[in-house]
C-alpha cells in the first residue's frame, strides 16, 4: 500500500527466504514496524523510531534462545 505521496506505508509479503513477512513504514517511507523472519527462519520483531532507527528488537540470538533489547540512543 502507498499513500498519496507515493511512499510506501504497508508491505505484506514473502521475504528473499522465502519465509512471511509485514513491514509499516511513517508518512515519509520510513520503516518503522518489522514482524517476521531473520536470516535463520527465526521469528523477530522490530520497532523503529521515526527516522528509521531500530528502538526495540525481540527476536532468537545466536544460540536459539530469546532475545530482547531496548536501545536509547
Amino acid at each position: 500500500c502507498y499513500n498519496h505521496r507515493e511512499n510506501e506505508t504497508i508491505f505484506v509479503g514473502t521475504n528473499d527466504i522465502n519465509s512471511g513477512q509485514v513491514k509499516t513504514y511513517n508518512s515519509i517511507g520510513m520503516e518503522t514496524v518489522f514482524l517476521g523472519t531473520d536470516n535463520n527462519d527465526a521469528g523477530l520483531l522490530s520497532v523503529n523510531n521515526n527516522n528509521g532507527d531500530i528502538g526495540a528488537f525481540v527476536g532468537i540470538n545466536d544460540i536459539g534462545k530469546g532475545s530482547m533489547e531496548i536501545i536509547n540512543k
